[in-house]
């Protein structure tokens, strides 16, 4: 099973809706139709990379939350990546521990005062 797919399968489990995209041309278009709650997106995709996805997502959404996950990221996308306003960054052999805290935080956000 994928990371992806481990994701999907808890966060189904939490009573979450979910959708899987496994290129970064195939999540962007998803976007266009639909805003999610949050988008969980890797670093390392086939042909455009998530840094890339997250400067386009940021082009149109500034407020969307978004959690890069990554096991391979340079310290130079790292630095790109807070810049463009990522929301949190997970390494993915942390994923598990620190994924229940991040959906924490990001609902506390969304909540009305």
């Amino acid at each position: 099973m994928t990371v992806a797919g481990l994701l999907s399968s808890a966060f189904a489990d939490e009573g979450h809706q979910t959708t899987v995209s496994h290129t970064g041309e195939e999540g962007l278009l998803r976007l266009e139709h639909d805003r999610p709650d949050a988008v969980l997106l890797d670093v390392r995709l086939p042909t455009i990379n998530g840094i890339e996805v997250l400067r386009t997502i940021r082009l149109t959404d500034r407020a969307l939350p978004v959690i890069l996950i990554t096991g391979y990221a340079s310290p130079g996308q790292l630095a790109e990546a807070r810049q463009l306003g990522v929301t949190d960054i997970i390494a993915k052999s942390y994923i598990l521990t620190h994924f229940a805290d991040v959906l924490v935080r990001i609902r506390g956000r969304s909540e009305p005062d």
